[in-house]
């Protein structure tokens, strides 16, 4: 299989949400000179609900005591013909907010840390440990009432790869794998052609959540990863209970990782739980999720979405 290097052709290989919003956007210089814009740029707020049964936002607090909301901000602008839906839209920020968990009711909406440039489609709260972990459009960093640390940001080469940071359960060690599905090969003509790797290598490295001093780190190969399965398959990366990572190809070979520890071989998950246990579901199953254009608990998922099932 192979592609030519494009603006286009790179944003369909993207393997992360954000990138991929990011490359759809166009620039603000580009939007202002649209001769087919009607009506002027306008403020527009939401919050944000993602269509995945549980990974996204919003999120459930890892102690079940409160969840975490994101609220979008930016600027649109009626389009025709449609280029992203009916809106053209720019200048991204968004604000974090939790809301306490009283019995099937959330409580008042309070902001958490300040409001931040780009998007936040991944969020975990970390209530225990005072922290929220997002990843955007920049990366991925840690926000606490009292300011922000980038954990990782992003890299010109993620187009190639899958990234995925995740909390341990109990939100003191932070994992961040780094899977490898493509490479960029240097034709004759000059043109790069994008080539699947087999194995998949994937890297792992873990980080103190507090600090983020390197703990660990460990290296895997995967024979039959792709880069994205079924909604419901298991994920490719998710903690167990115990505080081991799980890194699997889904379908014939699966690693357990302990953060100071040596990868070992485990069975393949059968279900596609919670990666951690701040996710869209609750520890006794609720969903989180948006409603009118706010939170709301909008159901229970059954046991193969908790965290813990495999």
């Amino acid at each position: 299989m192979r592609f030519r290097a494009s603006a286009s052709a790179l944003c369909v290989l993207a393997l992360a949400l954000p990138a991929c919003s990011a490359a759809d956007v166009e620039s603000d210089d580009e939007l202002a000179t649209q001769a087919d814009a009607l009506g002027p740029w306008m403020a527009h707020k939401e919050v944000v609900a993602s269509p995945h049964p549980t990974q996204g936002a919003p999120a459930w607090a890892d102690d079940g005591a409160a969840v975490l909301g994101v609220e979008l901000r930016y600027e649109r602008q009626l389009q025709v013909p449609p280029l992203q839906g009916l809106w053209s839209k720019r200048n991204f920020r968004y604000q974090l907010f939790t809301q306490p968990v009283n019995g099937t009711k959330l409580g008042e909406r309070q902001p958490f840390g300040g409001e931040r440039a780009g998007t936040a489609a991944v969020v975990h709260y970390m209530k225990s440990q005072g922290y929220a972990l997002v990843t955007g459009e920049e990366g991925t960093a840690i926000v606490r009432p009292n300011g922000t640390k980038l954990v990782r940001p992003r890299a010109a080469d993620d187009h190639l790869r899958r990234v995925t940071v995740l909390p341990s359960p109990d939100g003191r060690t932070l994992a961040i794998t780094s899977c490898a599905f493509f490479q960029e090969v240097p034709q004759a003509d000059g043109a790069l052609s994008i080539e699947p790797v087999r194995p998949v290598p994937c890297a792992v490295q873990f980080k103190d959540a507090a600090t983020l001093a390197d703990v660990s780190s460990a290296r895997v190969e995967l024979p039959e990863a792709e880069p994205e399965g079924p909604v419901d398959a298991p994920s490719l990366v998710t903690f167990a209970p115990s505080g081991e990572l799980i890194v699997t190809d889904r379908k014939a070979t699966a690693f357990a990782i302990a953060p100071g520890g040596q990868a070992r071989a485990v069975r393949v998950p059968t279900c596609n739980g919670a990666e951690t246990t701040s996710s869209k579901v609750g520890p006794d199953g609720a969903l989180v999720g948006v409603r009118r254009g706010k939170l709301a608990l909008v159901g229970a998922a059954g046991s193969e979405l908790r965290f813990g099932c495999r």
